[in-house]
């Protein structure tokens, strides 16, 4: 009796959990039409956005930058990159940071390029 249970909670489960994640999509949506429509039109001049654009907004913002679960900044990406900067010795760490430097100066950011030390 017991397995039949389980087997039809699975089921519910499997049933359920989609139907939770569409109506949250469904709610969200409606909170970026909200917050879209009292911010964007008034400081950028943007166009108001009905309920159905807000809720292919959130998807479509989803889609590119979500993390579907997996821990958003500490998941895949962040993890690897900081394995690797730990296995760096400290010469091609400064090596790194310089030449991250190099492309900021080229982008026209960060800091201008310091003057050497006066030599007496």
């Amino acid at each position: 009796m017991s397995f039949l249970r389980q087997r039809r909670g699975r089921r519910g489960r499997f049933l359920f959990f989609p139907l939770v994640a569409g109506a949250a999509a469904l709610a969200l949506g409606g909170v970026v039409m909200a917050l879209w429509n009292a911010i964007l039109p008034d400081a950028l001049h943007a166009g108001r956005l009905n309920y159905w654009q807000g809720v292919g907004l959130l998807v479509l913002c989803r889609v590119l930058f979500g993390s579907y679960g997996r821990g958003g900044a500490g998941g895949r990406g962040h993890g690897q990159g900081h394995e690797k900067w730990q296995r760096m010795s400290d010469d091609e760490r400064q090596q790194f940071r310089q030449q991250w430097q190099a492309r900021a100066r080229a982008w026209g950011g960060g800091r201008p390029p310091q003057a050497p030390p006066p030599q007496a």
